[in-house]
């Protein structure tokens, strides 16, 4: 927070917009969860990238991202990935589904990509 120029919580909050009561449970909550838009509200005041918020804020090394990816789309790679606090059976089960519910556009955006 300092390295970004905010000496206060206060400061934070109002550049980023993000309630007070929020700012002070991710610095003092290791339970705290929000959604990825707080993450990006955050990153856009501290100039660094949303995902690698979450990634600090969940305690892993967060793989590195191509792109910008949309907001869901970058709490699922934080949730996919290896060092994830999700358990190992959660993970799987998570991909599994998405990978499923994905499959059947796979063929139409592979054509477009290349086209």
């Amino acid at each position: 927070m300092a390295d970004a120029g905010f000496s206060r919580q206060l400061d934070l909050v109002a550049a980023s917009g993000v309630s007070a009561s929020t700012v002070s449970r991710l610095i003092y909550s290791g339970e705290y969860r929000p959604d990825m838009r707080t993450f990006e509200r955050l990153g856009d005041a501290l100039g660094v990238a949303a995902t690698d918020l979450f990634a600090a804020h969940a305690g892993e090394v967060h793989p590195p991202v191509v792109g910008d990816l949309p907001p869901l789309a970058a709490e699922l790679a934080g949730m996919l990935h290896p060092d994830s606090p999700l358990a190992d059976e959660d993970r799987l089960m998570l991909q599994t589904v998405i990978d499923r519910l994905i499959d059947p556009h796979r063929r139409v955006m592979r054509r477009r990509s290349s086209g």
